[in-house]
């Protein structure tokens, strides 16, 4: 699969000219820099791309100009513009075997925004992409839910969150087989970290050292990876897994182990990865090395215009550069006994 995506002027990000044709890529950059900003983008087109394949009543424009305002929480496609800007341009380009799309849009704040979209042959994508953001859901994902299902026009949490919520619960409630490829992955997940999960009447639950207990009364970091679990439970995890800060409530130790499984998960799919981890990034270096793998980096800096993007490839003999992610520890220990590090 090859994506190239150039954004200028979108939100809180200048420019960014981004490619990747490798199954994994980081997203890295500082705080408010834009990084959600970019897998939010992404999982609305390719949202919309699987969407508009299982219902061809409704043209691929219209239905992403919907979804990209549901994730995103705006009123108007306008406000996806930069506060200082008066115009932003959006394209992207996506290759999958021998299917094409080309997004190319403006968007204006005193005219008409322009949207152009075009397809050759029809797209393969079989299963949903999925958006995980571990941070909070395991404490609110009741509250997430309520306000969905009671609230349906309310704009208050974004479909990117939303959606995971609502496929696991529909899916919960249906008898299925799951996959021998899932079913190996659940078993590994329950061998190293000793647990399993399951939903139930619209809840979700832990099964730990023979107790079952909810899922908002365990430890933050059992919350952080449940999602993870449930997705392949449940079998829906498709050709797309956009991952925002999967480390968050991780013990380093549990990092390494979960860098473990997106290798294993990114085998025969794409996954997006934004994080601030030092510890993560560097244990994917490992498999970079061990097993001769590629990874496209994603990296972003601030300036005063706003933040930049640009991409890089890392493989064995370019291995990813934590510096930004480790730099202000390493003046720390610099300050703290008067040596470099």
């Amino acid at each position: 699969m090859e994506l190239q995506l150039k954004l200028e002027n979108f939100l809180s990000i200048k420019e960014a000219k981004l490619s990747s044709s490798s199954n994994v890529i980081f997203i890295l950059a500082p705080n408010r820099a834009g990084k959600t900003q970019i897998l939010y983008f992404l999982y609305s087109y390719l949202w919309s791309l699987w969407k508009q394949t299982k219902d061809k009543k409704e043209s691929l424009k219209s239905v992403f100009s919907r979804k990209i305002k549901n994730v995103f929480l705006v009123k108007t496609v306008k406000d996806l513009i930069s506060w200082s800007s008066k115009e932003a341009k959006i394209s992207l380009c996506f290759h999958q075997n021998d299917y094409k799309t080309i997004l190319k849009w403006e968007i204006f704040k005193d005219k008409k925004d322009l949207l152009k979209v075009k397809n050759l042959k029809s797209p393969s994508i079989e299963k949903a992409p999925i958006y995980i953001a571990p941070a909070g859901l395991g404490d609110y994902y009741k509250g997430i839910w309520a306000l969905k299902k009671y609230y349906p026009t309310w704009k208050l949490v974004s479909h990117a969150i939303t959606d995971l919520l609502e496929d696991l619960f529909i899916v919960a409630s249906e008898d299925m087989e799951i996959s021998e490829e899932n079913k190996k992955i659940i078993q590994k997940f329950e061998k190293t970290f000793g647990v399993s999960y399951f939903i139930q009447k619209e809840r979700i639950f832990i099964k730990e050292k023979g107790k079952i207990y909810g899922i908002e009364k365990t430890a933050s970091g059992l919350k952080s990876l449940a999602w993870l679990y449930l997705i392949f439970k449940y079998d829906l995890i498709g050709d797309f897994l956009l991952l925002d800060e999967p480390e968050v409530n991780l013990h380093p130790q549990w990092i390494d182990l979960l860098v473990e499984f997106i290798d294993l998960i990114s085998q025969n799919r794409k996954v997006f990865i934004a994080t601030h981890s030092d510890y993560l990034v560097e244990s994917y270096n490992k498999y970079l090395k061990r097993k001769n793998k590629t990874a496209d980096v994603w990296i972003g800096f601030l300036t005063p215009e706003g933040a930049k993007y640009e991409s890089i490839r890392a493989d064995k003999e370019n291995l990813i550069d934590t510096t930004p992610l480790n730099g202000t520890y390493l003046n720390i220990l610099k300050e703290l006994f008067g040596y470099e590090i």
